[in-house]
């Protein structure tokens, strides 16, 4: 395999790349190993024959002894522990997963999750939708008994997460188990994931890695359970290809899900390009962008004083700056991984996009703060009206056409399809943020069970609708795009499908978040003028080819 991307499915509407990285599934055996098993009386028969030699002999003095050899047989019974996990005692077949997983039912929110979660009511104008279809598998009451509570992390705010939140109230109701989430901020999480499972706690049942980053390294680890259970290949074809991309590693299936698929696009200020530039029309390429962004945001400077920008870019997170880094890259064909699956930042493709986000900074186009912003702020800036030009998820789609949310920009923004890196290059961007949920290794055998079913619950096409429609978020669960309620209720859904359709994925070896967040470091130093471009480049490959040593 190389790093050139793969196109898959048609129905999928999404293009997977897949890097010659080293899958390494370990860490099943040891984990069943570590846990208690659940003895079981097992009886096993065993048929022995044994020679018994048995001497006659006569009371005749001239009679020789004559010696007869028979055969016994000896049953015996012994018993012997046999590990039963409370997982195994569900049917997840029963009903067929397809019966299970892809019913939906439409209605408004029950009064309750909005008692829970007040934002579910002015997400959207309407509080309608997907409250019911899911449907549990048999035998899931007697491998769950006891569990009050499952816990997970939440990248965010849960504000920003309609989707979960309602997943959250509607498994409640199905099973009475809390889901408790807690909301951090995305920087941290990956590093609190990795704290908790090094020390081997239970402080959280469910685990919700960045599957192209840190999949590899969970699975290295030995931080994963198999879950071949939930994916029979009755299950695995209603989903897109890339759902096997992200979840299953060698022989494995560790992760299911998924959470925030949100392929990147641009959104403009309509008005800001037309006061800035005399023309509305937005351009269509990266190198467009930089040169004519420059020019809104001095217009913006003049005109609506300091605080106002022209670019926001989420320079402070690493993970997210690698997104924004891939999209021109992969326009031009380009790749993260070389040929062997290892990161390469030293390409003809990626040395033109540095140079591009370095020159963001020298024309102006984007300001000096940005370097500070987290992956919320340039939506977040955006909506209020502070800057013209943004490229992030399609997810902001919803947000910014709420009545109530962004009334700053109402009617003067506009999302377009993907960039093309210059006008000699294809469109494309990146999908990167998809989040599979995996199980915590190390809770107890009930606990693990429970945050199974929510796992399953979550792939299901009732909640799947509630990312794809009511969120903005895109799915895996391809399907989806074809029903008709989705196509009604979905804005913007030529903007969505291209985004989709254009997007790429490539999963990267473990440690990639430490060799992203060098690079993003040697990227401020070359913005700040402390480094060459050269030298940025050479240092950031350097960090990386050592960091890849390690593992």
């Amino acid at each position: 395999m190389s790093g050139e991307p793969k196109k898959v499915d048609r129905r999928s509407f999404l293009y997977v790349g897949l890097g010659a990285v080293a899958l390494i599934a370990i860490g099943a055996a040891a984990y069943f190993a570590m846990k208690p098993p659940e003895v079981v009386t097992q009886t096993v028969t065993t048929s022995t024959t044994v020679p018994t030699t048995t001497v006659v002999t006569s009371t005749v003095p001239t009679t020789t002894a004559t010696t007869i050899t028979t055969a016994t047989t000896i049953t015996t019974t012994s018993t012997t522990p046999k590990t039963t996990m409370p997982w195994e005692l569900i049917k997840w077949d029963k009903p067929g997963f397809e019966e299970r997983l892809t019913n939906i039912e439409i209605g408004p929110i029950p009064d309750h999750w909005i008692q829970r979660f007040p934002t579910l009511k002015t997400y959207r104008a309407e509080p309608k939708a997907a409250i019911g279809g899911y449907v549990l598998p048999e035998g899931w009451e007697k491998a769950v008994e006891g569990v009050k509570e499952i816990k997970l992390l939440n990248y965010g705010g849960l504000a920003h997460d309609p989707a979960v939140q309602m997943a959250m109230c509607r498994f409640e109701d199905l099973t009475g188990i809390h889901v408790e989430a807690k909301e951090m901020e995305e920087l941290t999480l990956w590093l609190k994931t990795v704290s908790i499972l090094t020390a081997k706690s239970d402080a959280v049942d469910l685990i919700t890695p960045g599957g192209a980053f840190y999949g590899n390294q969970l699975v290295k680890n030995g931080w994963v359970i198999p879950l071949d259970h939930l994916w029979s290949p009755e299950a695995e074809k209603l989903y897109s290809p890339a759902m096997k991309l992200l979840c299953k590693f060698g022989e494995h299936w560790y992760f299911t899900g998924a959470v925030a698929t949100k392929p990147a696009i641009p959104y403009f200020r309509v008005s800001w390009l037309k006061n800035a530039t005399g023309s509305s029309e937005p351009p269509k390429t990266w190198v467009e962008v930089v040169d004519v962004m420059a020019q809104v945001a001095e217009w913006a400077r003049k005109s609506l004083g300091p605080g106002y920008y022209g670019i926001a870019m989420p320079g402070k997170d690493h993970r997210y700056m690698q997104r924004a880094f891939a999209a021109p890259l992969f326009s031009q064909g380009g790749s993260f991984l070389d040929q062997k699956g290892n990161i390469n930042f030293m390409s003809t493709e990626f040395r033109k996009v540095f140079e591009l986000f370095v020159k963001m900074d020298r024309n102006g186009s984007m300001p000096r703060e940005a370097l500070g912003w987290s992956w919320t702020d340039p939506g977040e800036l955006f909506g209020r009206g502070k800057v013209g030009f943004i490229h992030d998820g399609t997810v902001n789609i919803n947000r910014y056409i709420s009545p109530t949310l962004y009334p700053e920009i109402k009617d003067d923004w506009i999302a377009m399809p993907p960039l093309s890196y210059d006008s000699n290059s294809a469109p494309a961007t990146e999908e990167h943020s998809s989040q599979p949920w995996s199980v915590n290794p190390y809770t107890n055998p009930k606990q693990q069970a429970a945050a199974m079913l929510f796992a399953d619950f979550y792939r299901s096409y009732e909640v799947q609708w509630n990312e794809l429609v009511f969120e903005g978020n895109e799915t895996l669960a391809a399907p989806l795009y074809k029903r008709a309620d989705v196509i009604e209720e979905m804005p913007f859904p030529d903007v969505k499908k291209a985004a989709i359709e254009l997007s790429k994925m490539e999963l990267y070896p473990p440690g990639a978040d430490d060799i992203f967040s060098r690079l993003k470091e040697w990227w401020h130093k070359a913005v700040l003028g402390e480094i060459s471009i050269d030298d940025a480049l050479k240092n950031a490959q350097k960090d990386a080819d050592a960091i890849a040593a390690t593992f």
